[in-house]
């Protein structure tokens, strides 16, 4: 925002200023933490995800408390390995062992009607229709459906995710998605429910696909 970017890395959190050109580190945050992913909530504050824990921290660089998630994020915990806020301002927290989300100062578990409990969460999305697009690897592509928590799979999906990790989503156009992954490029159609392999830069060897 107004120039500034926001980056996640393995040592920390760094604030990167183009007009001035310069790095400001965030301090108060633990180093050597594997700082994984970073989303901004509508008080402002922003929610980082780590190996086994999860951090709130003010847009002066200072900790916000976030002892009422803590529970739920011990050192032995799975890495939180993306967040996504959705339509409504809620946080959805992607992680290794859950999918979660953050509403009214609780995080509670989310499962599927059939109780099927995603996990290994890698990516996340909101589309402009407010759906909530997770990639579990492992399991699949779901579709969760605003405002209310309503799930949806994606038939096909589950046999590349066992085999490839998923990097990035992004919605191609309606009916069809791009799917960056650690060992290819892939268009997913909906209407045929198959994958095609997309080789653009005519490069077997150009992978993994990050973003």
């Amino acid at each position: 925002e107004k120039g500034k970017l926001m980056i996640t890395s393995t040592t920390g959190i760094f604030l990167l200023d183009w007009k001035s050109k310069t790095i400001q580190v965030a301090k108060f945050l633990p180093p050597g933490k594997n700082y994984r992913c970073i989303e901004k909530d509508n008080a402002g504050n922003f929610w980082i995800g780590s190996d086994g824990n999860l951090f709130i921290m003010k847009d002066d660089f200072t900790l916000a408390d976030s002892s009422l998630y803590k529970k739920h994020f011990t050192p032995e915990a799975s890495a939180v390995n993306c967040l996504q806020k959705d339509a409504l301002g809620r946080m959805w927290i992607g992680t290794g062992s859950a999918l979660l989300l953050a509403d009214q100062n609780e995080i509670i578990q989310i499962k599927s009607p059939n109780n099927d409990a995603p996990e290994n969460i890698t990516e996340m999305y909101v589309d402009k229709q407010a759906t909530l697009w997770v990639y579990a690897a492992g399991k699949g592509l779901y579709q969760v459906y605003q405002p209310g928590i309503l799930f949806q799979t994606i038939p096909g999906m589950e046999l590349l995710s066992k085999n490839q990790l998923t990097q990035s989503m992004v919605e191609e156009k309606p009916g069809s998605w791009i799917i960056g992954t650690r060992h290819g490029l892939y268009r997913y159609i909906f209407s045929s429910k198959k994958f095609e392999e997309l080789n653009i830069t005519n490069n077997p060897n150009n992978k993994p696909w990050i973003g």
